[in-house]
């Protein structure tokens, strides 16, 4: 895997966390204002637990890509799944600097 393709596909995965962020925000928004939605308290508050919970995870997703492309770029850190394979790969396939 040579360094354009590790950070293509640290790009991609930005954009995939970015619109999942968006997607569990506007889930989280539409039940915010839907309430009171007439379902019984306690499925409702369940409802809305749900919902906020999806949305951090979506959000720490988010914050890990951009953490893992920002150390990829600046730093020049491969992320550990993509270290083993990529590195026997880059050694041969790219001069060093």
């Amino acid at each position: 895997m040579t360094r354009e393709e590790i950070h293509t596909l640290l790009r991609d995965d930005i954009v995939r966390a970015n619109v999942a962020s968006r997607t569990a925000s506007d889930a989280f928004a539409e039940i915010l204002n839907d309430v009171p939605s007439g379902i019984p308290h306690t499925d409702g508050k369940q409802r809305l637990r749900n919902a906020s919970i999806a949305c951090a995870v979506a959000r720490t997703r988010e914050s890990l890509a951009m953490k893992r492309y920002h150390d990829f770029i600046f730093n020049g850190i491969v992320p550990e799944d993509l270290e083993d394979w990529s590195q026997a790969h880059l050694s041969v396939t790219e001069p060093g600097p």
